[in-house]
C-alpha cells in the first residue's frame, strides 16, 4: 500500500490516496480519509476490470476535493481520470489524454472545486515522451499546452491564484 496526502489548508478532515494490491493480484486505487482521530478507507467508484493509482489530491475546502491518477486494461493505452469528493461520496470524472500510450498524473492543485490544474507525463515504458497538463473548468477536464520541453515529466503543481500555476518536473 503507498499513500500520499492531500494538502488541505488546516482543514479538519483530510484524504489521503494511492494504491494497494488486493489478494489475487492487481493494483486498486485507495483512498483514506481522515476525521480527526483515526485514517478510514473510502470506497471510490472505478473501472470494471482495470488497474491503476491516484498520485494526487487536492482540497479546496472541506467538502470539496479531487484526486487524480491513472488506469488501464489489459492489452490497452493506460487513461487518465479524476474522483471528485463532495462532502458524502467520490465520483469518477473522464479525463483527456494526448495521443500516445502510457500516461500518468502526478499532482493536482486546486484554487476551487470547479477550478483545478494537474499535470503528469506520457512514456512509451521506458521514457518520458512529453509533459501533460490538465485543467478542470466548470467541471469538464481539458488539455492544456504547456512550455516543458519534450521528454519532460511534471511531477507537482501549485495554482495559489486564478491566473498563477507553478509546476516543476525533469527533463
Amino acid at each position: 500500500m503507498h499513500l500520499w496526502e492531500a494538502a488541505a489548508g488546516g482543514h479538519a478532515t483530510r484524504p489521503a490516496v494511492g494504491q494497494y494490491y488486493p489478494p489475487g493480484g492487481g493494483q486498486l486505487p485507495l483512498v483514506e480519509h481522515w476525521n480527526g482521530t483515526a485514517w478510514i478507507v473510502q470506497r471510490v467508484p472505478f473501472v470494471k476490470d482495470a488497474i491503476g493509482l491516484l498520485s494526487g489530491v487536492s482540497c479546496p475546502t472541506a467538502v470539496d476535493c479531487i484526486a487524480v491518477g491513472s488506469y488501464g486494461i489489459f492489452n490497452q493505452n493506460t487513461n487518465l481520470y479524476a474522483e471528485h469528493w463532495n462532502g458524502s461520496r467520490w465520483t469518477f470524472q473522464t479525463v483527456p489524454v494526448p495521443a500516445g500510450t502510457s500516461f500518468l498524473l502526478n499532482s493536482v492543485s486546486c484554487l476551487r472545486p470547479e477550478r483545478c490544474t494537474a499535470v503528469g507525463g506520457a512514456s512509451n515504458g521506458t521514457q518520458y515522451k512529453a509533459s501533460i497538463v490538465v485543467r478542470r473548468s466548470g467541471g469538464a477536464w481539458s488539455l492544456q499546452t504547456d512550455a516543458a520541453p519534450a521528454k519532460s515529466m511534471l511531477f507537482g503543481v501549485s495554482s495559489p491564484t486564478a491566473t498563477g500555476c507553478t509546476a516543476v518536473g525533469e527533463n
